[in-house]
């Protein structure tokens, strides 16, 4: 029974104390089946929905928080001050890192004028599979100028990500901005994920208000945190969700299963409408050895041999 099968897993993930939740796991499983299977039909029905409900408002009223001892990854969430056309932002992250794995960490602090905004890109990062990916933008404001974004799960000191526990209440959200040279190089060159980098199409007044709320959500999360759920919650939903028009129906399906999100906005004119889809898509995937190395430049040499999008239609709205 799914039901049941839930009940015990959020108890084993998600009670506080580690001690209990192995014995006490296994008791509700066996509560539930008992309450569907030993009393009367008429008893059956309201006896397990309570015990049901007991268990899901035990774990909606799990709070996330801030003060967790956070990988150096996700310690610092960035904070962010918009003043008309200025944009500051605070805790913006730098890491580099050497091919033999070494990690040199620091956040900066950046500033960012909205006047210049020219361009957003959509960057799609296959590490299990083609089905499930990682998605990240990354907005351009010209002379190589870029703020990359990336939602993520803020994983705790010595913590690993686990695909089923990320379904449960064991990982807060957070919203990562940075530079490309870390963001995007941490997965081309140290994870070897297979990354695609998609040129979008989108007017500027579009790219700015959807900038603004990504940024306004960003600064929301570091005051106010909020769990992280691998099918609500996720890096793709989380980004769509933002955007003038969050895809319905089976387009929803395509973003949840992010792998498939670049074949959603190539229908949607997204991209260089002017090439077939699989065309697009392999000359959108970053290799070579402009993927490896750092540098000032990263940032223009990944886009050296990409095809660039019509010029987008500006609204008149």
């Amino acid at each position: 029974m799914p039901a049941t099968a839930w009940m015990s897993l959020a108890v084993y993930f998600d009670f506080p104390r580690p001690r209990w939740r192995w014995p006490l796991a296994v008791g509700v499983a066996f509560v539930s089946l008992g309450l569907v299977t030993l009393p009367p039909l008429f008893l059956a029905a309201p006896a397990w929905t309570a015990a049901f409900g007991l268990v899901l408002g035990w774990w909606l009223s799990l709070r996330p928080r801030a003060d967790r001892q956070w990988a150096p990854e996700v310690s610092q969430a960035p904070r962010v001050t918009i003043e008309g056309d200025s944009v500051r932002i605070r805790s913006f992250r730098n890491f580099d890192y050497t091919l033999g794995g070494e990690i040199l960490e620091r956040y900066e602090e950046r500033s960012f004028d909205l006047a210049r905004l020219e361009s957003i890109d959509y960057f799609v990062c296959h590490w299990s599979g083609p089905v499930i990916a990682h998605s990240m933008v990354s907005f351009g404001f010209g002379d190589n100028q870029y703020l990359c974004l990336s939602v993520e799960a803020r994983k705790e000191l010595g913590e690993m990500y686990s695909a089923l526990r990320s379904f449960f209440r064991q990982f807060e959200l957070i919203y990562v901005i940075g530079d490309e040279r870390d963001l995007v190089r941490l997965r081309t060159a140290i994870r070897k994920e297979k990354v695609y980098l998609y040129r979008v199409c989108v007017p500027r007044e579009r790219i700015r208000r959807f900038l603004l709320a990504c940024l306004r959500r960003a600064e929301s999360l570091a005051v106010r945190p909020e769990w992280y759920n691998a099918l609500t919650s996720n890096c793709s939903t989380n980004l769509f969700s933002l955007t003038q028009k969050p895809p319905r129906g089976c387009a929803a399906i395509e973003v949840l299963l992010n792998g498939f999100s670049p074949r959603y906005l190539y229908r949607r004119g997204g991209f260089a409408g002017h090439l077939p889809f699989e065309e697009l898509k392999e000359r959108s995937l970053l290799s070579g050895e402009s993927v490896m190395e750092g540098g000032p430049d990263f940032s223009q040499r990944i886009r050296t041999a990409l095809v660039l999008p019509p010029p987008p239609a500006e609204s008149t709205s």
